[in-house]
């Protein structure tokens, strides 16, 4: 039997690898960070512009408010973005999602860069596992799947409001609104844990649960590109209700 000898450096980012692996590296790492940055600001320096009416004719909500809880809360502090209230949700279940500690471990943490690719000679030796804060919230994704599925439902009903509003309304921020929808949908239900509810705790499922089961784990092999969809739908769609609300865009209505 013939024997492969590896020559692996103890060097940092140092790799066999000929194929140009940095590139996906960079990109995940700056749109992860950019995203986090972008959602850190919207929520705690301009969330009123989220709030639903500031897009004249028409009823946008900004999906980072959603669902919208300020009638139900008539006391809550005027200085506190209620966002808070159900920010945590989305970002739980995206931060606790497989292909997202994917992204982080290896764009951010460098644990390692990338398959045969060392990471930092500093963190060597130092993996404790998923055991402490944050990082042990990543064994309750299945209850944040819960809660995003109950998110889910209301991005949907956001949508009927947007296109009931006084009769029928669709115009461009529709159409990014069925976007955020749609996407956060196929992300969702192509989750694993998603999968493993139809088919994962059945030794013998049936005929109907191994076809749902069959039909998402075709969603799942295209995961990764739901979550990156879904994630630039709510950016987008966002960001397009603020430029239309300060005034450097024009929302066109088509109905």
């Amino acid at each position: 039997m013939s024997v492969i000898e590896l020559n692996m450096s103890s060097e940092s980012f140092s790799t066999d690898r000929k194929d140009s692996w940095k590139q996906s590296w960079l990109l995940f790492g700056f749109t992860f960070v950019a995203f986090a940055v972008y959602s850190i600001l919207v929520v705690a320096y301009d969330f009123k512009d989220g709030v639903r009416g500031v897009v004249p004719g028409a009823d946008y909500q900004s999906p980072f408010y959603g669902p919208d809880l300020t009638g139900y809360l008539s006391n809550w502090p005027v200085s506190l973005p209620f966002a808070l209230l159900t920010l945590w949700a989305p970002f739980g279940f995206r931060g606790t999602c497989y292909y997202m500690r994917r992204v982080y471990y290896r764009s951010v943490f460098n644990s390692p860069p990338g398959c045969a690719v060392e990471g930092f000679e500093g963190r060597r030796g130092k993996y404790s596992g998923e055991t402490k804060f944050p990082f042990f919230l990543n064994n309750y994704h299945k209850y944040f799947l819960y809660v995003a599925i109950i998110l889910g439902i209301f991005h949907w009903y956001e949508l009927i409001l947007v296109v009931t509003y006084n009769g029928l309304y669709i115009g461009v921020g529709t159409i990014f609104a069925f976007l955020d929808a749609l996407f956060l949908t196929l992300y969702i239900s192509s989750c694993h844990a998603f999968r493993n509810i139809f088919g994962g705790s059945s030794k013998r499922p049936s005929k109907f649960k191994y076809n749902i089961w069959s039909f998402i784990s075709g969603l799942n092999e295209k995961h990764g590109i739901f979550f990156w969809l879904s994630l630039f739908s709510i950016w987008v769609y966002d960001l397009y209700i603020r430029l239309v609300a300060w005034g450097y865009l024009t929302e066109v209505r088509f109905v």
